[in-house]
């Protein structure tokens, strides 16, 4: 399809495994992408920096879907581990997997909040035990796998001569670390890494070929990625901490489970949210809980904040940071709200997509000597020239909203895909609010083209925050009835009425001059999320 700011270009994407950046397979070439990404290990409430990794994955989605690709979309639960079991004994839970499952659900309760969609799958290594133990056979039958002295398997690192090509780490390297194991007496090799470990007292286990125990760490993204995704696939993601060493024996495993398979292709590896001096966050460390941040700020502008550098670099945490996002998402929502306005848009009044509208206009522009048609402008874009430039400064102002809408989604979609750089695209959007809003200034919308510009404009904000997974609330309420739309921007419910009458009372505290009363009612109804806006036209609310 060709959109009216150009061919979506090619996805390329950083590769961490051949260490450069390859182009994606175009969709009617390759039409699903399949994607595996490491999830967490829930023994405690996740921290900030926890979350960087799902948000990002989640615009990952959206970026392929925007380019017309199915998304095939894998995310495990780590639910049995050795930090789980010493979680357990630490709080005094008898079954660790019941303490994981509590945390599972929180840990949902974090992802929806921040608006992350759901994967098709979230496996859980407790519950695919046969899947790992017939796994374990295969590797042991292509001569890969032992018994070792203390009865647990054991992957034979000398037997893939392959092994370390991920992270790039020399062998000798890993000698020291791994003596001081406390199993490397049981193996032939103390850089070995267990597949299956033989059973403890107090720990879960389950009954094996090799005596009663529970799976190695590493074993269970190989089984559960090929189980669902199959032994090849497009895309493996994890934070860098992965890559040495679980991202490094998952591909070992896997080649040596199925020789003749690629496991994934393209292998990606995002960076930490740190402290200020560059200290990783971190559950055993000092971190922030993303719950109580939550409770703060709009879960909107956290995701704007792990969104707001490219994924390969790190984003120092900082509440000055998130203040400034606060107030930039603020000036977004404003921007849809004086759109709509400027529309009076109702659903059951206008049905005309907003796409058909700019096609129309194009077909307009195009006939008329004054105005550049698309086509011209897209090859101005092509060459680097710029919106506000001597060579690229479009006048009247509907021409010029419409030039800002497509150089915003041509640079934002050049951004996307370019190894998803969503810092880049954030950065277009705000640009395009300003220009946005300052044309709002000079036009009318009893202007035919001046109406159609600035639908073309809030498809344009629409379509951009979508990708990026903001503003939900405004994209939503525009397929509203204006009655329900009415009800939406109140908020709904019982908040809606508490506000109603504490809006009353506000009016009445006013009119009788009690301003400290007046102003102690809007400090309440900031509390429950309606902020309320005086105007000449008279206070609204508008619900956080």
């Amino acid at each position: 399809m060709t959109w009216p700011w150009g061919n979506p270009p090619p996805i390329r994407i950083y590769n961490s495994l051949t260490r450069r950046e390859e182009t994606f397979p175009p969709v009617d070439a390759h039409p699903e992408v399949s994607i595996y990404v490491c999830g967490p290990t829930t023994y405690q409430f996740v921290h900030v920096g926890n979350m960087r990794n799902p948000v990002f994955y989640d615009v990952v989605r959206r970026i392929f879907k925007s380019h017309g690709y199915r998304v095939k979309f894998v995310t495990n639960f780590t639910d049995i581990d050795d930090k789980m079991i010493e979680e357990a004994k630490k709080v005094g839970e008898s079954d660790p997997i019941q303490l994981s499952a509590r945390f599972v659900h929180e840990y949902y309760t974090d992802l929806f909040a921040l608006g992350v969609e759901e994967a098709d799958f979230y496996p859980k290594v407790s519950t695919h035990i046969d899947e790992i133990i017939e796994y374990v056979k295969l590797i042991m039958d292509n001569g890969h796998g032992y018994i070792g002295k203390d009865k647990s398997v054991y992957f034979d690192i000398a037997s893939y001569p392959d092994y370390l090509q991920l992270s790039g780490m020399k062998m000798d390297d890993l000698l020291d670390e791994s003596r001081q194991d406390e199993t490397a007496d049981a193996k032939n090799d103390p850089r070995d890494f267990a597949l299956w470990k033989a059973a403890k007292p107090g720990e879960p286990s389950w009954p094996s070929p090799w005596g009663p125990g529970r799976p190695g760490w590493h074993i269970e993204c190989s089984v559960m990625s090929a189980k669902y995704l199959g032994p090849s696939f497009d895309i493996h993601g994890g934070g860098k901490e992965l890559k040495f060493p679980h991202h490094e024996n998952e591909i070992a495993q896997a080649k040596c489970g199925h020789p003749d398979e690629d496991f994934a292709r393209i292998w990606m590896h995002n960076e930490w949210v740190v402290l200020k001096g560059g200290e990783k966050m971190a559950k055993s460390g000092e971190s922030i809980l993303i719950r109580d941040v939550l409770k703060k700020y709009d879960p909107e502008v956290i995701r704007l904040f792990l969104l707001s550098a490219h994924y390969r670099k790190e984003v120092e945490f900082s509440f000055e940071k998130i203040d400034e996002l606060t107030k930039a998402k603020e000036r977004l929502s404003e921007t849809f709200r004086r759109l709509t306005d400027f529309l009076r848009w109702r659903a059951e009044e206008r049905n005309e997509n907003w796409l058909q509208i700019w096609d129309q206009v194009d077909r307009d522009y195009g006939q008329d000597d004054e105005k550049e048609g698309a086509g011209r402008i897209i090859s101005k874009f092509d060459d680097g020239i710029r919106l506000d430039t001597d060579d690229l400064n479009p006048q009247p102002t509907d021409f010029y909203l419409v030039t800002a809408v497509r150089e915003a989604l041509y640079l934002a979609h050049r951004h996307f895909a370019d190894d998803f750089d969503t810092q880049g695209a954030v950065g277009e959007l705000f640009r395009l609010i300003s220009r946005i809003n300052s044309s709002l200034e000079k036009m009318s919308a009893d202007n035919v083209h001046d109406f159609d510009a600035a639908n073309i404009a809030l498809g344009g904000l629409v379509h951009l925050t979508e990708i990026l997974g903001v503003n939900k609330r405004e994209r939503e309420n525009l397929y509203l009835t204006e009655k329900g739309r009415e009800q939406a921007e109140k908020g709904g419910g019982d908040a809606a009425k508490l506000a109603d009458v504490l809006m009353k009372l506000r009016e009445d505290a006013r009119a009788s001059k009690n301003f400290e009363l007046a102003d102690s009612i809007r400090d309440q109804l900031a509390e429950i999320g309606a902020e309320v806006r005086d105007s000449k036209d008279g206070p609204r609310i508008v619900w956080k």
